[in-house]
């Protein structure tokens, strides 16, 4: 069977075989990684991105250097023509990371040679799941290392780890008991899934938590995040599911979205990915559609505005997505994932990135890729710090 590499710049280049086509579809059905690489191989948009944004690519001495051309082929030559230099781009850029563009703010657009150093004794490695479970009676459980099967058990209802990992609650209906609460929480560097009383499913970024109850009674489901939280709400038309986050509260039925609240962000954005939800500050509220995001700012003013979802859950599906981010929002979401504080010397570089890095890079081979961007940066333990241009 030849690499999948080979295939997809076959693919590229207009030029597959009956028998890698069917390769092709079998890798694209293996799992949702490569159904959402796929996809983006085909989106002219990032695509022109590469063409005007790189200079050249290499593969480990496999892919000679390529001069990219400044301005976009005619459209006669769209697919034959920058297809195959995207194909070079996310070939040379391996497995785990597929575009990762840049803009640099503060320099001319020339080939100087690239000034990113950095020093790497011990790669630190990606997060993973696990999180740690407080019980409504303060004691904790380390859901990294706890075992399958019931973890907790009050009443009717019962804490039950499963086999991939996640953690599942299942409650006898009927029977009215003292309510209690839990806290699900991830440190940096950690990620989990949560399945919660009603069905309604949760899956926690790192360093964020979920403040729930055990089994939900009454008129409304009721929830606290901090952090970041993807939610698919189970639908329940008598009992409305609420979250509270930051300075403010998100009334929802059955539908699914995400929270960013995190406080060094300067703004909670939720965005909509189906269904209808009515996000509620102190001074102001917006019903969001499909495809919007509210953005509270600390005033508690609300604005309304359109968003790319695959882009904001792009975290829950493996992978980190930039739109023109600067150099302080990507080291932000790199500290929290690999557990790193990020110091800045002197000025910050002024950089934009566009792009997508798949979350299970190492830092060390993260920071290869940005040795594209002329970055300069040194690791210290667990200190990355990163130097004026």
């Amino acid at each position: 069977m030849k690499s999948i590499k080979i295939i997809l710049l076959n693919y590229l280049r207009g030029d597959l075989s009956g028998k890698e086509q069917e390769e092709l579809r079998r890798w694209i059905e293996r799992n949702e990684d490569n159904r959402l690489l796929f996809n983006r191989i085909n989106d002219p948009r990032l695509m022109a991105e590469a063409l005007e944004k790189m200079d050249q690519m290499d593969e480990e001495g496999v892919w000679r250097k390529i001069e990219l051309e400044r301005k976009l082929p005619t459209a006669g030559r769209w697919f034959s023509g920058w297809m195959r230099y995207a194909a070079m781009i996310l070939l040379a850029t391996g497995v785990g990371a597929y575009f990762f563009f840049f803009n640099r703010t503060d320099a001319p657009d020339n080939d100087f040679p690239s000034t990113a150093q950095y020093v790497l004794e011990n790669d630190i490695q990606p997060g993973t799941d696990g999180a740690i479970l407080t019980l409504s009676d303060g004691s904790k459980i380390v859901l990294d290392s706890a075992g399958n099967g019931v973890l907790f058990q009050e009443g009717s209802a019962k804490i039950i780890k499963q086999a991939d990992g996640a953690l599942v609650y299942k409650t006898e209906k009927g029977k009215a008991e003292e309510v209690l609460f839990n806290t699900l929480s991830t440190d940096r560097g950690k990620q989990f899934y949560v399945q919660l009383p009603d069905g309604t499913r949760a899956w926690l970024n790192s360093y964020s938590s979920l403040y729930y109850p055990m089994q939900f009674t009454g008129k409304e489901r009721r929830v606290t995040v901090t952090g970041e939280a993807y939610f698919e709400v189970a639908r329940n038309a008598d009992m409305p599911f609420i979250v509270v986050a930051n300075g403010q509260e998100i009334l929802a039925l059955g539908t699914s979205f995400n929270i960013n609240a995190y406080h060094d962000e300067g703004a909670v954005k939720t965005t909509l990915a189906s269904g209808s939800v009515k996000v509620s500050s102190a001074v102001s509220a917006v019903t969001l559609k499909p495809g919007q995001q509210s953005i509270l700012s600390s005033n508690g003013n609300m604005q309304v505005q359109e968003a790319d979802v695959s882009r904001v859950i792009a975290w829950k599906n493996g992978y980190f997505s930039f739109v023109n981010a600067d150099i302080k929002q990507i080291m932000r979401q790199l500290s929290r994932w690999y557990d790193v504080d990020v110091v800045y010397e002197g000025e910050t570089p002024k950089v934009q990135f566009s792009g997508e890095i798949g979350r299970s890079l190492t830092l060390g081979q993260l920071l290869d890729i940005l040795n594209e961007t002329r970055i300069r940066y040194r690791l210290e333990n667990k200190r990355l710090i990163i130097m004026p241009g």
